[in-house]
């Protein structure tokens, strides 16, 4: 089973949690990308770009612990094998969520092209050396801070940080607003990635926090997260054609879905003060 979090009912430092679970969705990318070479299942790209996103949000989330320019490079580097993922994983979707008709044979062989592009692009991109990548950032200290401020952060309990890293997160998903029907594409696109290290955050920080309770907070984020998952795997699929009268429908279903369970995790606040 993929280790998908950070962690653990020990409470940690915050450089100590940040090394585990950098370590941790390095292994995973590791192990779905060495999958993804040899099968195609459509688990396997899903996962590894899992993977990179919440390795990303740690990077972003423990940003005061950290040194920045390092952080940025290695960010960049995720970010790039994440792209590079993401028309297979656009394909998988397709296939299993919209090739239900005549059609679906041709949406197998074009998952099926991508795939075999994908596989040459991640050679080219060396994403087998990523996992060491990390791991030799981590081993060698560069990624760490060295002013003063950064050393006694890293050194302190981890919710330390986590309040600070998981408010900021919180307040920029507020900013969106209730009315998530009235959001663009673009910014309802930011507002699905921000939800996403939302979430993340919350669990890599769920032990770091003396009595704080986050599961009903989680719960709601991931019924939130569906409804807006769906909405980009329908958007992705029409591109710029006509909805048509049951997408659309699909469409206006999960939209209410996602207002109220917006509404919902709203209401609830903030799971860490």
């Amino acid at each position: 089973m993929d280790r998908e979090t950070g962690n653990d009912p020990a409470r940690l430092s915050a450089a100590a949690l940040f090394d585990r679970i950098l370590r941790e969705q390095a292994d995973v990318f590791a192990r779905r990308h060495a999958a993804l070479q040899q099968d195609d299942a459509p688990e396997n790209p899903h996962r590894a770009r899992v993977a990179l996103r919440r390795l990303r949000s740690a990077l972003d989330g423990f940003a005061p612990i950290l040194d920045a320019k390092q952080a940025r490079k290695l960010s960049r580097r995720a970010r790039g094998l994440f792209r590079i993922l993401g028309p297979l994983r656009d394909a998988d979707v397709a296939v299993l969520s919209f090739g239900t008709g005549d059609d679906r044979e041709a949406f197998v062989a074009r998952a099926g092209a991508v795939r075999d592009g994908t596989r040459e692009a991640l050679v080219s991109a060396r994403a087998a050396d990523f996992a060491a990548e990390v791991e030799a950032a981590l081993d060698s200290g560069r990624l760490m801070g060295g002013d003063a401020a950064a050393r006694r952060m890293a050194a302190a309990d981890a919710g330390l940080l986590a309040a600070l890293a998981l408010q900021r997160a919180w307040t920029e998903a507020l900013v969106y607003g209730p009315a998530l029907h009235s959001l663009e594409d673009e910014p309802r696109h930011e507002f699905r990635k921000d939800m996403k290290s939302l979430r993340y955050l919350t669990e890599f920080f769920a032990g770091s926090i003396e009595g704080a309770k986050p599961r009903r907070f989680l719960r709601r984020m991931e019924a939130l997260q569906d409804d807006l998952g769906e909405l980009n795997d329908i958007f992705v699929h029409a591109g710029d054609a006509p909805l048509g009268t049951e997408l659309q429908r699909r469409v206006d279903r999960a939209m209410e879905a996602a207002e109220g369970h917006w509404a919902r995790l709203r209401k609830l606040g903030p799971w860490w003060v």
